[in-house]
């Protein structure tokens, strides 16, 4: 099925939200800014993924842009009014210091986000993809971190992911440079997973479709988080962790093991359950790694 719902009206809001089956879709929707990062787009945002990820209906997100950017950086309106500003108060209204949550947000999710790159993406854009599970791009699309044109530094946890993702070396050529790619470099450096020529959309879709009707739900939040937080600890620390959560999945009162084992036995796809607190494995992960770690 297919429902749509936005935040204020379809043509007003910053951000639209809707449901294709067992996928939740988030676009940005500032085409005519090339979907340019405001206060109002973050809240908007944040609100949309925090809202599809308490949904049990909804198994994998996708954030994408309207028109031909992703997310082009910084609404430049934005920053020159805060250049401008003269005291604490006047900044303080232009970053919207009223807004806890963060670029960083999608890893805190349960829910696995795709970020389908399908045009422009930079800066605070950029390190917003970094944060999501999961980055598709069209082969064209245009990615840089341009803090250094901007006279600014590296934002939001963009000096952790993004050498994660491409080597310090990589990283330092991309963020001092101020370099920009396109998507095939950046899937051949590793900041992107697949390249699509046509519509980066419709191919993720169809990527997040069969994760959500073949995955468990359980599995992906429990190596989600695992994945996020284990190439921090110690090798010791992280087996010692996949060791306790290994033998919770094992439990009998784990239902997707269950089916997981019985659908592979009778050959056919499995259906797991929603997600639920109840789960043994969950409880064993937000013991041993709470959301608090990430």
């Amino acid at each position: 099925f297919h429902t749509s719902h936005t935040f204020t009206t379809k043509m007003a809001s910053p951000v639209l939200q809707e449901k294709r089956g067992a996928v939740g879709l988030i676009t940005l929707n500032r085409p005519q800014r090339m979907n340019g990062w405001t206060s109002a787009l973050a809240t908007a945002l944040y609100d949309a993924l925090e809202l599809l990820d308490s949904d049990l209906g909804v198994r994998v997100i996708v954030v994408t842009g309207a028109g031909r950017a992703f997310c082009a950086g910084a609404d430049l309106g934005g920053l020159d009014t805060l250049a401008k500003a003269k005291g604490t108060s006047q900044k303080q209204g232009v970053l919207n210091t009223q807004e806890t949550r963060t670029p960083l947000f999608p890893k805190t999710l349960n829910t696995p986000v795709i970020c389908a790159i399908n045009g422009a993406c930079a800066g605070i854009g950029l390190s917003f993809a970094l944060s999501c599970d999961i980055r598709f791009a069209n082969s064209k699309a245009k990615i840089t971190p341009a803090f250094a044109k901007r006279g600014l530094v590296a934002e939001y946890g963009i000096s952790w992911t993004l050498p994660w993702s491409v080597g310090i070396g990589n990283a330092m050529r991309l963020m001092l440079a101020s370099e920009v790619i396109d998507g095939a470099e950046a899937c051949r450096l590793g900041l992107v997973q697949k390249v699509f020529e046509g519509d980066v959309l419709e191919g993720t879709l169809a990527f997040a479709q069969r994760m959500a009707a073949e995955v468990s739900p359980v599995s992906m939040a429990t190596m989600k988080r695992q994945l996020w937080v284990h190439p921090t600890l110690t090798h010791e620390e992280a087996t010692q962790q996949a060791v306790a959560l290994m033998k919770a999945s094992l439990l009998p009162t784990n239902p997707d093991f269950k089916e997981g084992v019985k659908s592979f036995l009778q050959r056919r796809k499995p259906n797991f359950p929603p997600l639920s607190s109840d789960n043994p494995v969950l409880k064993v992960r937000d013991m041993l790694i709470p959301k608090s770690s990430l």
